[in-house]
């Protein structure tokens, strides 16, 4: 059986492809197969860059509820690669169970994250996008929460604006969720549009960027849904996270 390839193409022009190991991390490759193929991780701005150690795509479960689940962690098996540059993985919180969409790229070996969270893939093209990536300029914003904590977050936003999956014809099916794990508190409550007919992609670009810098990437539903449904009345909803009372 052939492995999947997939191919993720970024505003940039760039594009970064990709082959599964569906042997090695089944339940990482089925549940980016499934994500993919519903269209979550397009048009999503990269949230955070760290030099040096990863390209972290969201953290943020891609604004979408599609996407707010945890899945069994695939290192437990015992068997599992290195997490080192030219790689993808997907995080967690803390393991074991780990998130099924939040994906990054580790930017050099990364012996803290290798055995803990799935390496299901490897890069066949783009490396130099990655590098490319590691230089952009950010500025740091607060992780949800942990106001100590920073994120480095570009400052000019680069999207994801297509994932696709090329599976030979077989057939990966639906993840294996794990029930009855409690969810960070800032994963998304609303489905994320990701094109309004009669409008172009930019115009939805444009609500993305603004409400990423101007929020730093902590939104409450009431005060972004808001302004954004004021400035774009034909966007039907925009990327909303929730957050405890007295929160962002």
């Amino acid at each position: 059986m052939q492995n999947p390839i997939a191919s993720i193409a970024l505003s940039t022009g760039a594009v970064i492809r990709l082959e599964l190991y569906p042997e090695i991390a089944p339940n990482a490759v089925t549940s980016f197969i499934y994500l993919a193929n519903r269209q979550v991780f397009d048009h999503y701005p990269i949230e955070r860059i760290v030099p040096g150690w990863v390209v972290d795509v969201s953290y943020h479960a891609f604004g979408d509820p599609q996407a707010c689940y945890f899945i069994p962690n695939d290192v437990q098996s015992g068997r599992y690669l290195e997490a080192a540059f030219g790689t993808i993985g997907l995080g967690g919180y803390g393991a074991p169970d780990i998130a099924g969409g939040e994906f990054f790229f580790p930017l050099e070996n990364c012996p803290g994250i290798t055995g803990k969270y799935p390496i299901f893939g490897k890069v066949t093209r783009g490396l130099e996008e990655l590098r490319r990536l590691e230089q952009v300029e950010t500025y740091p914003v607060s992780y949800p929460g942990l106001p100590d904590v920073q994120i480095n977050t570009p400052v000019v936003p680069v999207f994801i604006e297509r994932v696709s999956v090329d599976t030979f014809g077989t057939d990966y099916g639906e993840p294996t969720r794990l029930r009855g794990k409690e969810k960070p508190y800032f994963w998304p409550t609303l489905i994320r549009v990701h094109k309004t007919p009669g409008r172009a992609d930019e115009t939805l670009r444009e609500a993305e960027t603004k409400r990423t810098r101007e929020t730093n990437g902590m939104l409450r539903m009431d005060q972004v849904e808001r302004d954004l449904r004021a400035e774009y009345p034909d966007i039907q909803c925009a990327a909303c996270w929730h957050f405890p009372a007295g929160g962002a």
